[in-house]
């Protein structure tokens, strides 16, 4: 895309977004190695006088919802070890009362 030294980096991003539907959170601008913080700072005062300069685009997949579906699996199966855990407790827990009954 084409930017304007006024625009901010979000302002690039949002551009990016409308281009090509790339979420702008999911985007990051380099400048060589360097990554252009989405602040509120111009373009202007970040990059040199040229005219004219490349930015790499990077797009990064939404790694906090791959996050939260992760971490939902893992609870959702430690609450099921832990349901299946107290039922054996609770069974086990009868078969000793009853072994006791028989015992007296």
């Amino acid at each position: 895309v084409d930017a304007l030294r006024s625009w901010t980096v979000v302002d690039v991003k949002k551009q990016v977004t409308k281009t090509d539907g790339t979420p702008w959170k999911e985007q990051k601008l380099l400048y060589g190695e360097k990554e252009l913080a989405p602040d509120v700072e111009q373009l202007a005062n970040l990059l040199p006088e040229e005219s004219h300069i490349d930015l790499t685009l990077v797009i990064t997949p939404n790694l906090a919802g791959a996050w939260g579906v992760l971490v939902s699996d893992k609870l959702e199966a430690a609450q099921k070890e832990e349901e299946t855990n107290s039922r054996w407790a609770t069974f086990t827990e009868g078969k000793l009362s009853e072994d006791r009954q028989q015992i007296r």
